[in-house]
């Protein structure tokens, strides 16, 4: 028997949660597959549609926007009537968990990362402090409101499970591979690009991320003197963009 998912996200540019859900999708049988981004920004649209996903794009303005957000994912809900609603990073999963309040639908949450680590917390002051934990509030209130959480790594399960009090039973973890394949390249090639990013040094450290403050980038940035002063000539490439750039750029300078 197929069963219908709705996936809900933020949107569906190109970033590790997005691509992952996509992989994820490629390899569903017997499933009906909607795909809904709450705000605009569509890069895969078309990768989800190959594979056989519809997708529905509610593109709503502003960061939040809880009131449209929310009226227009319970009518989503309530038309599409899915067996269950997957959600994916916290806006969409704080307002997917309130849209689906006396639906009756199924609510899966996924856990992909440290958000609410004592490290992190540490780090912040004043305003960003407080919202940091206005957010975690929300998140920890609506949580017996999902039936089973998805975590992407042992460490990510256990810090989400301490911040948001979730019990051990309604958390599981499942890794998020990579096809290797997909990833081969030839011998020259790899040579050539080695070379290219050594440019004479002895050693290169390689990160290939999206750039936001919370990847930890500023952190590798400032271990490369103490790296540097063990491995002489050592190099670190960081390979992404984002939001973060301009500060990473600074601190490297």
């Amino acid at each position: 028997m197929e069963i219908s998912v709705l996936f809900v996200i933020d949107t569906l540019e190109i970033g590790g949660t997005e691509r992952s859900l996509l992989e994820i999708v490629k390899r569903l049988r017997n499933v009906e597959v909607t795909v809904c981004h709450i705000y605009p920004g569509d890069a895969l649209r078309a990768e989800f549609e190959n594979h056989g996903a519809r997708v529905i794009s509610l593109n709503i303005r502003g960061k939040y926007s809880p009131f449209r957000t929310i009226t227009a994912l319970r009518s989503l809900v309530r038309d599409l009537e899915p067996d269950i609603v997957h959600s994916m990073l916290f806006r969409a999963s704080f307002f997917c968990r309130v849209a689906s309040i006396g639906t009756g639908v199924v609510v899966v949450g996924s856990l992909v990362s440290d958000s609410y680590g004592a490290r992190r917390c540490r780090k912040l002051v004043g305003l960003d402090r407080w919202k940091l934990r206005a957010i975690r509030w929300a998140d920890r209130i609506t949580t017996p409101l999902v039936r089973l959480f998805i975590a992407n790594s042992v460490s990510v399960a256990s810090s989400n499970r301490e911040a948001l009090r979730i019990p051990p039973s309604r958390v599981t973890v499942v890794h998020r591979g990579r096809r290797g394949d997909d990833y081969l390249v030839g011998e020259q090639e790899a040579i050539e690009a080695r070379e290219e990013l050594l440019a004479g040094g002895t050693a290169v450290i390689l990160n290939v991320a999206r750039l936001r403050e919370l990847k930890g980038q500023s952190e590798l940035v400032c271990s490369v003197p103490a790296v540097e002063r063990e491995v002489p000539g050592t190099r670190l490439v960081i390979a992404g963009e984002g939001p973060f750039r301009v500060t990473l750029e600074a601190l490297i300078d």
